[in-house]
């Protein structure tokens, strides 16, 4: 794939694609928190709409920022659409006609809740959606997907304190022999981008 040149001393441009506003917003909070220059964090959205569930528009967007010139595009997507919607397959073919160097893909099962539900508790409950939402609730009593609560109430910085802690050794947990389980074993591959992002020198 050809790839736009820039100068050997520019800071390389990362990409943050997920399929809703919440992603979105999460990852502008962070990038408001982090202090690197050696390198940019785009957070953006496939589309002008706010409602998930395309995989496809993901991994379109993030093939047009590659021919933008970004370094990497990481995409997050909620993996309770494919299910539902019976794509796994279409998924993993979609996702094999990238390049790992260039793309990297999170899944997040159902959704990013679930991630943000891991700051609280180890639940290994096949979630759907709104029942992981419901369960988010009993930790974050206000807790709305809505845009306007999302961009007044940073999720990131309420959790935070409990990211390295609790949250990253509890997503771990459940990679442990995930071969062995269903598709819907819930999952937040989530953990491996803020790594990178927070905790890598």
């Amino acid at each position: 794939m050809a790839r736009i040149k820039r100068n050997i001393s520019s800071p390389k441009r990362y990409a943050i694609i997920g399929d809703g506003y919440t992603e979105k917003i999460y990852f502008e909070h962070l990038k408001e928190d982090i202090f690197r220059n050696d390198f940019t964090i785009k957070p953006e959205l496939p589309s002008n709409k706010g409602k998930g569930g395309n995989h496809n528009k993901v991994l379109s967007r993030a093939r047009e920022l590659l021919k933008k010139g970004y370094d990497h595009v990481y995409c997050i997507i909620d993996y309770d659409t494919v299910l539902t919607e019976k794509k796994e397959q279409e998924f993993i073919s979609a996702c094999k006609k990238f390049d790992n160097n260039d793309v990297t893909i999170y899944i997040n099962n159902p959704c990013i809740e679930y991630w943000f539900l891991l700051h609280f508790k180890k639940s290994g409950r096949e979630y759907t959606a709104t029942e992981v939402e419901n369960d988010l609730r009993n930790h974050i009593t206000d807790y709305s997907k809505n845009q306007e609560y999302q961009k007044k109430n940073s999720i990131y910085t309420k959790l935070k304190p409990r990211l390295e802690s609790i949250a990253i050794p509890n997503a771990k947990f459940f990679e442990i022999n995930r071969s062995s389980h269903s598709n819907k074993y819930p999952r937040a591959e989530v953990y491996k981008l803020l790594e990178i992002l927070l905790l890598k020198p």
